[in-house]
């Protein structure tokens, strides 16, 4: 029997892993999930966004999105003006700069002398999986 081929892909999967408990241990007690937290940095970015127009900027549905907006609502991260439009409250503005300082410091852990690996999955997310690359 030959030795089995690496594959990247469990290697990065076992990373991933082990990055997620981290980074659930700096969303969860602020009230956010990686989607969450996406959705209310595009809020940030974009005030008076529809649940539309965040659900096609984080490539989900408005379906998808909606009942995470609800739940960012009840929790008082976001605002849902009357025509429909939404944007960050104090509390969503505070979260998201002491989750980014958390992030920050668990990625500098996390990519200590491997830059080249966070700029390769930087780019990666840039574009959709097997498109070619520039």
């Amino acid at each position: 029997m030959d030795v089995p081929r690496f594959s990247p892909t469990i290697a990065l999967l076992t990373l991933a892993r082990a990055v997620e408990v981290d980074a659930a241990r700096i969303l969860e007690p602020v009230g956010l999930s990686v989607r969450k937290l996406q959705l209310l940095q595009r809020l940030l970015s974009t005030p008076g966004a529809t649940p539309g127009d965040l659900a096609r900027t984080v490539g989900l549905t408005t379906e998808e999105v909606e009942p995470l907006l609800r739940a960012m609502v009840t929790t008082g991260l976001i605002k849902h003006a009357r025509d429909g439009a939404l944007s960050a409250t104090n509390l969503g503005e505070q979260s998201v700069t002491r989750v980014d300082a958390a992030l920050a410091e668990l990625d500098a852990r996390t990519f200590a002398g491997r830059a080249g690996l966070a700029s390769e999955l930087i780019d990666a997310t840039q574009r959709p999986l097997g498109a070619p690359q520039d």
